[in-house]
C-alpha cells in the first residue's frame, strides 16, 4: 500500500514504481485539503482519495504557534511598493498590530498582490482566514478590508 500527501501525489507513486520496475497506475487523483492518495497495488484498484482530520490537540498547538509564537522564516514581511519597509510579523498578533498602524499605500500594495491571502493559506495554514483575505481583496474601501481581516484574526486567535 502506498499513501501520499501533498500537492503532487503522482511523483511519489512514480518513484515507488520506478524502484520496483513496474508501470505506475492510471488515474492518480488530484488531492484536496485534508486528503491523502491511497494505492493498494496488490488489490488491482486504481488509486483513490481518503479524508483525514488532524487531532484537535495538534490543531490547538499550531493555533497558538501562529497566534503568539515565532513563525521564523514563515513570518510576514511588510515591505511596501518600493521596498522601503522591512516590518516583520512573526505571528498573527504581531501582524495585526503592525497592520493597524501601516499606511494605506502599503496595505493596498500587499492586499492587491494577494500577499495576505497567500500567507494565511500557505504559512498559517488557515483556509478560513485565507477566505477572509480573498473577501478583503474584493472590497473597495481599504479601511474596511483591513477591518475585515483584523476582525477574523481577533475572532479566531485571540478569543
Amino acid at each position: 500500500m502506498v499513501l501520499t500527501l501533498g500537492e503532487n501525489p503522482v511523483y511519489p507513486i512514480e518513484q515507488f514504481c520506478k524502484v520496483l520496475g513496474i508501470p505506475p497506475p492510471k488515474g492518480i487523483p488530484v488531492l484536496g485539503e485534508n486528503e491523502v492518495c491511497v494505492w493498494e497495488r496488490e488489490q488491482s484498484v486504481a488509486p483513490y482519495t481518503a479524508h483525514y482530520r488532524l487531532p484537535a490537540q495538534l490543531q490547538q498547538r499550531h493555533k497558538k504557534k501562529y497566534a503568539q509564537g515565532d513563525m521564523d522564516y514563515n513570518s510576514f514581511v511588510f515591505t511596501g511598493k518600493e521596498g522601503q519597509l522591512h516590518l516583520v510579523a512573526n505571528n498573527l498578533l504581531l501582524f495585526a498590530h503592525i497592520a493597524e498602524g501601516i499606511d494605506t499605500e502599503t496595505w493596498l500594495y500587499h492586499l492587491q498582490r494577494k500577499d495576505f491571502t497567500n500567507w494565511f493559506r500557505h504559512s498559517v495554514h488557515d483556509e478560513e482566514l485565507a477566505k477572509a483575505g480573498v473577501e478583503a481583496e474584493e472590497m473597495s474601501d481599504p479601511a474596511e478590508s483591513k477591518k475585515h481581516i483584523l476582525e477574523m484574526i481577533s475572532k479566531k486567535y485571540t478569543a
